[in-house]
C-alpha cells in the first residue's frame, strides 16, 4: 500500500500544480479579455465549443480511458487506439467542415460557420494528445503534464492577448485554443517519447472497446447535455444573455475544476491499481471526500458570497448580469469532489456499465429540468441545473453502498460538518456585503480575510479531525 500512496501523492502535487497554473492563467486571461472583448463574443466561442466537445467524445471513444484500466497495455494496443481515433477524427473534421453553414443558419448567425471551420482542426490535434495523454497517465507521470499544459497556456494566452487588442475579436479566443493544442502536443512529444507505430489489432481493439464503448457513452451523455444548455440557452436567448450565462458559469467552473479535474486525473488510475483491495479503496474514497469537500466548500459557498464584489471589481459593471448565475452556479459546482470520487471509484473496478446506467438516468433528468424550466426564463434554467446536481449526486452515490460497503448517509455523514461550517462562513460574508459599503476592491478583501477567520475557528473547534487530516496530508507532501 505504501507504494501506492506515495505515488498518489506526488502524483496530486504535480497535477495540482498543473491545474492551478493552467487554470490560474486561463482566470488572469477571462480577466483581460472580458475587459476587451464583449458578451455576445463569449457567446459565440461558447457555441463553437459545443460542437467541438462532441465531436471530441467520440475522437476519445472511451479508448484512452481503457488503455489507462487495462493491467497489460502493449505498444500494440496504443498504436491501435491511435488508427481508429485519427480515422474518426478525419471524419468528424468533414462533417463539421461541410455541416458549418447549416449551423450558422439554424442559429440565424453567419459567424459561427467560418469560426467553427477554424477551430474544427483542434479535433485532428487532439487524437495525438489524448492518446499521448493516456500513456502518461497509465505511468502517472504527471510531471511531464505539467510541463506541456503550462507552457501550452501560457504561449496561446500571450498570443491570444496580442489578437484581442488588435481587433480581432472572437478570433482570438479561437487561435488562443488551436494555439494552446499545438504547443501541448509538441512538448509532450518531446517528453513522453511515444509515438504511433505502423500496427494495428482489431482483436485488441475489441479488448478495449468492450470497456471504452461505455466511458465513451457515459462522457458521451455527460458532454452533449452540458452543451445542450448552450445551444438552447444560444437558440431560446439573446447571444448577450449567452455570454453573461456562460461567464457567470465558467468562474466557479474554473476554480472547481481546477480541484476536481485534478483529483479524477490521479483517483482513476490509482482506483485501478486498488480494484482487487476494495477495503483499501473504500478507505481512500473515504478520505478523498473528506479532504475535497474541506476545501471546496468555503471556496465555492465563499465566492457566491463574494460574487457581486468580484465582478464588479475584476470585470466591471457590463458583466452585473453574471453575477446571480456565478452564486446559482457555486452551489452546483461544490460538490463535484463527490461525483468524481464515486464515479472514479467504479471505473477503478472496471464497472464502467454502471457508471454508463448513473450517467443515463441523470441526463433523463437533467433534460426533464431544461425542458420546463427554459419556458420560465434563463435564472430558472441554472436554477433547474444546480437542482439536478443534488439528484445526480444521489444516483453517484448509490452503487458504492454495495461495492465498497460505503452507503449514502455514510458519504454524507462525512461531509456534513465541512458544509454546515461553509454555509455559516457564506452567511457571515454575505451580511458583510450587504450591512457595509466599501468599494469592491475593500469589500472583497474584507470578505476574504472574514471568511477565512470565521471558517479556520469554527473548523478548529467542531471539524478538528478533518482538519488535522487536511494539515498531516500537506506536511507528508512536503516531506515533514
Amino acid at each position: 500500500m505504501e507504494p501506492i500512496g506515495s505515488t498518489v501523492k506526488n502524483s496530486m502535487i504535480w497535477v495540482f500544480m498543473e491545474r492551478f497554473g493552467t487554470k490560474g492563467v486561463q482566470f488572469l486571461l477571462q480577466l483581460i479579455l472580458a475587459r476587451i472583448l464583449v458578451p455576445e463574443d463569449y457567446g459565440l466561442c461558447a457555441l463553437l465549443l459545443a460542437f467541438i466537445n462532441i465531436a471530441t467524445v467520440f475522437i476519445d471513444s472511451g479508448l484512452p480511458s481503457a488503455l489507462i484500466q487495462k493491467k497489460d497495455c502493449n505498444s500494440l494496443d496504443f498504436s491501435s487506439v491511435f488508427w481508429v481515433s485519427l480515422l474518426i477524427a478525419v471524419l468528424a473534421y468533414i462533417a463539421l467542415l461541410f455541416g458549418a453553414d447549416g449551423i450558422a443558419s439554424f442559429f440565424n448567425n453567419e459567424k459561427l460557420a467560418p469560426g467553427l471551420r477554424v477551430i474544427s482542426i483542434m479535433l485532428l490535434l487532439g487524437v495525438f494528445n489524448s492518446v499521448q495523454l493516456a500513456f502518461m497517465k497509465k505511468k502517472m507521470q504527471f510531471k511531464k503534464q505539467f510541463k506541456a499544459n503550462i507552457s501550452g497556456v501560457i504561449v496561446s494566452a500571450i498570443v491570444s492577448v496580442i489578437l484581442a487588442l488588435r481587433g480581432f475579436g472572437v478570433w482570438a479566443i479561437i487561435y488562443q485554443y488551436i494555439i494552446n493544442r499545438v504547443v501541448v502536443t509538441l512538448v509532450l512529444s518531446y517528453y513522453v517519447r511515444w509515438f504511433p507505430r505502423w500496427e494495428f489489432s482489431l482483436e485488441r481493439l475489441k479488448g478495449l472497446f468492450s470497456f471504452g464503448w461505455k466511458c465513451m457513452a457515459t462522457s458521451f451523455l455527460s458532454t452533449v447535455v452540458t452543451d445542450i444548455y448552450t445551444t438552447v440557452v444560444g437558440k431560446f436567448f439573446t447571444k448577450s444573455q449567452l455570454g453573461v450565462y456562460d461567464t457567470g458559469n465558467r468562474i466557479p467552473a474554473t476554480v472547481s475544476e481546477t480541484f476536481t479535474s485534478s483529483l479524477g486525473v490521479v483517483l482513476f488510475p490509482a482506483f485501478s491499481l486498488l480494484q482487487d483491495n476494495r477495503g483499501a479503496l473504500k478507505g481512500y474514497v473515504q478520505k478523498s471526500n473528506r479532504i475535497s469537500t474541506f476545501l471546496m466548500f468555503p471556496l465555492m459557498f465563499g465566492l457566491a458570497a463574494a460574487a457581486d464584489s468580484l465582478v464588479r471589481l475584476v470585470l466591471t459593471d457590463k458583466w452585473a448580469g453574471a453575477v446571480v448565475f456565478l452564486q446559482i452556479a457555486c452551489f452546483l459546482y461544490a460538490f463535484y469532489p463527490l461525483h468524481i470520487a464515486n464515479i472514479q471509484a467504479i471505473n477503478g473496478l472496471g464497472r464502467s456499465d454502471i457508471a454508463l446506467k448513473n450517467e443515463f438516468m441523470k441526463k433523463v433528468v437533467d433534460l426533464s429540468f431544461l425542458a420546463l424550466m427554459v419556458h420560465f426564463g434563463l435564472i430558472w434554467v441554472a436554477l433547474g441545473r444546480a437542482l439536478t446536481s443534488v439528484i445526480s449526486l444521489w444516483i453517484n452515490m448509490r452503487p458504492n453502498k454495495r461495492m465498497l460497503n460505503y452507503s449514502t448517509h455514510e458519504q454524507l455523514a462525512d461531509i456534513l460538518p465541512s458544509l454546515v461550517i461553509a454555509v455559516i462562513t457564506a452567511a457571515v460574508m454575505y451580511f458583510l456585503h450587504v450591512y457595509f459599503h466599501f468599494v469592491p476592491v475593500l469589500m472583497l478583501l474584507v470578505q476574504c480575510v472574514a471568511g477565512l477567520v470565521v471558517y479556520a475557528g469554527l473548523s478548529y473547534a467542531f471539524n478538528r479531525s478533518t482538519l488535522r487530516m487536511v494539515i498531516q496530508s500537506i506536511l507528508k507532501k512536503n516531506g515533514h
